[in-house]
């Protein structure tokens, strides 16, 4: 995959004494790598407050703790406010040689949509039930020869005209009213040129992570019946459109990791 985008998906860097974060204006957390966590365990004591200073010499308390997804510093929104940090901001953060005591340096913005490529091929989004789906595999089993072969010829046109460079890891959908509603369980559609690019494999499972919360949400590919190339994703994804109170025309950035064994979203709120 080109471009280095590893540290942008697990947000965190590590090296030596000096560990990366991202300070999130409206986040509580702050979140601390898990490696350095575990290479560093004996100097953290968790039941005791923390220190950040920056080069000013402006200091502020914090406070540790533990969740599923592992340690964070709080509180996350008074650091980002004192320290100036108006949007998404990458610091280092450096052990200063006492217990819980860090130096933070800002090392600038990060604007997360714009890992993805500026040219996003977009396909009308796809929301279907898993009865609907069932029923779909029903019609696949009767479909006559002649279709599939002009489904092929349709497919072929369809990948002449997709853009060379475009990466096909990245994709963008724009939420609609059938997408935001969660009056019953909901699969998302790959886009087909994914589909069939990058999901060649019969993945079963696709962990999805929210950059955002961190949370990791167990989802499962589905592949059609007799269709390699339309897949679904189901399982965690309609607890991820429920935590996250979808509306209509927000933007959903996905990527995939390369070998595709999981995938990250961000959401974007439309204004």
């Amino acid at each position: 995959m080109e471009g280095d985008t590893s540290r942008w998906m697990s947000k965190e860097g590590i090296r030596g004494d000096i560990l990366e974060t991202i300070i999130w204006p409206e986040q509580g957390r702050i979140r601390i790598p898990k490696q350095y966590y575990k290479d560093n365990k004996k100097e953290f004591n968790l039941k005791a407050p923390g220190m950040l200073r920056n080069d000013e010499e402006i200091t502020i308390t914090t406070h540790f703790g533990k969740d599923d997804v592992g340690v964070y510093m709080t509180p996350g929104v008074r650091v980002a406010k004192v320290f100036g940090c108006e949007v998404p901001t990458r610091v280092r953060l450096d052990y200063d040689g006492a217990k819980n005591f860090f130096r933070l340096t800002p090392l600038g913005n990060i604007l997360v949509p714009n890992v993805f490529p500026t040219r996003v091929k977009e396909e009308p989004i796809q929301i279907v039930s898993d009865n609907e789906m069932e029923e779909e595999e029903d019609e696949d089993e009767d479909e006559t020869v002649e279709e599939d072969e002009t489904e092929e010829e349709e497919e072929a046109e369809h990948e002449e005209e997709e853009p060379e460079n475009l990466n096909f890891y990245h994709f963008e959908k724009t939420v609609t009213k059938a997408l935001a509603s969660i009056k019953k369980l909901q699969v998302l559609h790959f886009p087909n040129s994914v589909s069939r690019k990058v999901l060649k494999k019969r993945y079963l499972r696709m962990p999805m992570e929210d950059v955002e919360t961190r949370k990791t949400y167990q989802c499962w590919v589905r592949t059609a019946p007799r269709k390699n190339h339309e897949k679904s994703l189901g399982g965690g994804w309609f607890q991820f459109v429920v935590d996250r109170g979808l509306k209509v025309n927000d933007k959903l950035l996905f990527q995939l990791e390369d070998p595709p064994k999981k995938m990250y979203v961000r959401h974007i709120r439309h204004q």
